[in-house]
């Protein structure tokens, strides 16, 4: 890498609270390699939980099994594969090959600074048809990239890739949901737009503490689809669209309005205090409780999140020039806390 990867990593900002989010970003890695793929129809992705059995075990929601917490994550896809553009734009610092489809180029990043290291190895087809793996690892050293190999292969190999992201540092590991329906839930959440929009893949969680399959299409369809409308609407002259959502308590603990860029949340506001007699879960015409979600979207929000994606740079008041500004957007600091005004 041709760059400074260890000062980039100490300048690069991860609250512990966003201990996720280095997964989220391998998912969206895959899910769009295997948008790229020739038929993406096909795609699957598979997230693995590897349990670190040697720390102590909490108790899970399911009566009589106890997990470790989680050590490292495996994320595997078939998609396009680790070509030598990809290669050559993950060894460039904010690159922007993925700027059309909301790539900052951040992930990366994120994956040492929560992760010890990871490991990578991809099998891709060339232009001249032939098939080769790349096998490399991203560690904190000044080049950033250790070990890369590449040889050619069979035809019968795979196509796709697989990420493990190794040994998750103490401070992040402690936020880590101990139940993988809960992580399952999060990736869901994170990248609903996928779902909400139809361009979600197959995808399944695996947890090495049990034998227990999560279909996160299926969670979507079962906890989310049924209840999704759709509005449109304007603010400081730009247009803006909502996703409203009845998700049941178990998928969000509180009514919550989310601020999304390029297919994914970044933000959100807990609603709690800012709509009159709005506490606690609400109850349908079937008498089941549910939490509103409300994830709002547009090419103003894509414009003006940050490079890390956990927050917008806007201005505080309304422009003329730029579009709205906090006093009519609602958010948050991305840490979970109210810092800015909702109308």
């Amino acid at each position: 890498m041709d760059f400074d990867l260890p000062g980039r990593i100490k300048n690069t900002k991860l609250p512990f609270s966003g201990a996720l989010l280095p997964i989220f970003e391998a998912v969206i890695n895959s899910i769009h390699a295997v948008d790229e793929s020739p038929h993406p129809e096909n795609g699957i992705i598979r997230v693995h939980l590897e349990r670190d059995l040697t720390q102590q075990s909490f108790p899970s929601e399911v009566v009589g099994i106890v997990l470790g917490p989680t050590r490292s994550v495996t994320i595997r896809d078939n998609g396009v594969g680790f070509g030598d553009l990809h290669y050559k734009s993950f060894c460039t610092a904010d690159t922007r090959q993925k700027a059309s489809i909301g790539g900052k180029g951040i992930g990366r990043f994120l994956w040492l600074k929560a992760f010890d290291h990871a490991e990578i190895e991809s099998v891709f087809q060339s232009q001249d048809g032939k098939r080769y793996r790349r096998k490399f690892s991203l560690r904190l050293t000044p080049s950033g990239v250790e070990d890369h190999s590449l040889a050619e292969v069979g035809k019968d190999e795979q196509i796709g890739t697989s990420v493990r992201l190794c040994d998750y540092k103490a401070e992040y590991q402690t936020e880590v949901p101990h139940s993988a329906e809960t992580v399952g839930r999060k990736i869901v959440e994170h990248c609903l737009e996928h779902f909400v929009l139809g361009l979600a893949p197959a995808i399944y969680l695996h947890d090495s503490g049990s034998e227990e399959v999560h279909d996160l299409n299926e969670m979507f369809e079962a906890e989310v689809k049924v209840t999704t409308t759709v509005g449109k609407f304007k603010a400081g002259g730009r247009d803006f669209q909502v996703h409203n959502l009845r998700v049941s308590p178990g998928y969000q603990g509180t009514h919550r309005l989310h601020l999304c860029a390029n297919n994914r949340a970044v933000i959100s506001e807990n609603l709690a205090g800012k709509i009159p007699n709005l506490v606690g879960s609400l109850r349908g015409a079937d008498s089941r409780p549910f939490m509103y979600a409300g994830y709002v979207s547009g090419a103003y929000l894509d414009e003006c999140v940050n490079s890390e994606r956990t927050d917008f740079v806007m201005p505080d008041d309304d422009s003329a020039v730029h579009g709205p500004g906090w006093s009519t957007c609602p958010a948050s600091a991305g840490n979970g806390e109210s810092v800015r005004p909702l109308r």
